[in-house]
């Protein structure tokens, strides 16, 4: 169940993350780099204020064993009142936007974007039941199909000059479609029933994920506050847009794993000896495809980035490949986050992230000393200090030691950078098109026969993967 899960989300973000691409070329090479610096401004406070709309019951549903049609209504209903409020908050609060930052053209792209909280707040329960039940399958047909209207959308207003306007279609029409495909499949019918009493059931876990939310959208979004206050919109543009396909490769590489691992280590959270073989699995699987990935797009990245955006994008190139390196961070991060919160420990979550977002605030600071390349250099030390965090956690709920915990993948992140220099050092050779391509495809052979020769359980998952691709018997 939970490797058809896996298979099913993976397949849908495939999907997704291509017509994602496909559409960001598109886009980028219709749009100017000051556009993406203006829509970088707005996300900031959309995604502020989209992390207090759930409120972080959804994700109480799904941890939560058992649940009552009740319960269900109730967030449904609370979950729509507070996505109603919160966008008068933000309608009333453009103007406010607009004044700090001394442009009035984001008074309207806030109070349009406000608009997202809205429609989004009625899937939010269709969709934890989804997740909840592991039905992965329909999730990623309907997603897919979402991104792919609205990407057409989306690219037919930037061809005919609407500008920053464009990347708001994107987002608005993405919301709409989905959900209404949401509404369309899914049995749920919410009823009428509205009771305080139900949703204290789930608020102690869904009180400190809204916090978790809120710290985390807060942190990981104040280099866009800070950037555009402090930098030219031409220089939040190029950035944006280099944190957007990071996001992108993030979620490719580890989203799968992750959205499946939180209902699962939910449903077995009695099950100790259960939960720590999945997850042991789980991490070393990650670690390896993250830094797999990451790894391969540093090496092609300022190629890339000039062959499908243009030279006037090749700052934005460099700003990916810092963020490249740190690629591994976010992936291993969720699992382990995921774990912490499947067995029900949201409060030691909160507690943690609160840590490592403080962290992340101090090398903001060098952004405005020093500049972004500064700060990106400084969130490489940040994403290897999160991680020991995170890993003094979860050995402590799992009763393991530290050195057990670390040496489940920390092998595979030392390898794999020393791998990543090894291979860049061809491009001193020729720094050409060809020679970049031959680092990647050197550093993807050489990782992935070390990886298969002497790690076990990657090698046993690459067994199973490829029978069931092949329709092969698979053999325990």
């Amino acid at each position: 169940m939970i490797k058809r899960g896996i298979i099913w989300d993976f397949v849908g973000k495939i999907s997704a993350f291509t017509i994602r691409l496909i559409v960001t070329v598109f886009l980028t090479r219709l749009l100017a780099p000051e556009d993406f610096g203006i829509y970088g401004i707005i996300f900031f406070f959309t995604a502020l204020v989209q992390g207090f709309s759930e409120l972080g019951f959804s994700a109480g549903l799904i941890q939560k064993q058992t649940i009552s049609e009740e319960l269900k209504s109730s967030v449904f209903w609370l979950n729509v009142l507070t996505s109603v409020f919160l966008f008068l908050v933000i309608y009333f609060s453009a103007p406010l936007i607009g004044s700090f930052y001394g442009n009035k053209e984001l008074v309207p792209l806030c109070r349009i974007l406000g608009i997202i909280l809205l429609i989004g707040s009625f899937k939010i329960v269709q969709q934890a039941l989804y997740i909840r039940t592991l039905d992965f399958k329909t999730q990623s047909i309907l997603s897919s199909f979402s991104v792919l209207i609205s990407g057409v959308v989306a690219i037919g207003f930037a061809y005919n000059n609407y500008g920053v306007w464009s990347l708001i279609i994107y987002e608005l029409a993405g919301a709409m479609v989905l959900t209404i495909l949401f509404w369309i499949k899914s049995p749920w019918r919410p009823s009428y029933h509205f009771s305080i009493k139900d949703l204290k059931q789930i608020w102690g876990f869904s009180s400190m994920k809204l916090s978790t939310i809120i710290i985390n959208t807060i942190f990981t979004r104040l280099d866009y506050l800070i950037i555009s206050k402090f930098f030219p919109l031409n220089t939040m543009g190029l950035y944006t847009r280099a944190k957007s396909l990071t996001q992108y490769v993030n979620q490719f590489s580890s989203g799968s794993l992750a959205t499946v691992l939180f209902p699962a280590f939910s449903q077995k959270q009695n099950k100790k000896d259960e939960v720590e073989r999945l997850y042991q699995k789980a991490l070393k699987t990650v670690c390896f495809f993250s830094l797999l990935l990451s790894g391969s797009l540093y090496l092609i990245a300022d190629q890339v980035f000039v062959f499908f955006f243009g030279k006037e994008w090749k700052l934005s190139a460099e700003y990916f490949e810092l963020m490249a390196l740190n690629g591994y961070v976010f992936p291993v991060s969720a699992i382990m986050v995921n774990l912490i919160l499947g067995l029900g420990y949201a409060g030691k979550n909160f507690k943690i992230g609160l840590i490592k977002k403080v962290l992340a605030t101090i090398a903001l600071v060098l952004a405005i000393l020093f500049g972004i390349k500064a700060y990106l250099i400084g969130m490489l030390f940040h994403g290897f200090i999160s991680i020991i965090i995170n890993v003094l956690i979860t050995s402590s709920i799992l009763g393991i030691t530290i050195k057990q915990h670390l040496s489940w993948f920390m092998p595979l992140v030392v390898v794999g950078y020393i791998m990543i220099f090894l291979s860049s050092s061809l491009v001193l050779l020729s720094d050409s098109f060809y020679m970049n391509i031959a680092s990647c495809l050197s550093f993807i052979a050489l990782f992935t026969i070390y990886v298969l020769m002497t790690d076990s359980i990657i090698r046993e998952q690459a067994h199973y993967y490829y029978g069931r691709l092949f329709k092969k018997s698979y053999i325990k």
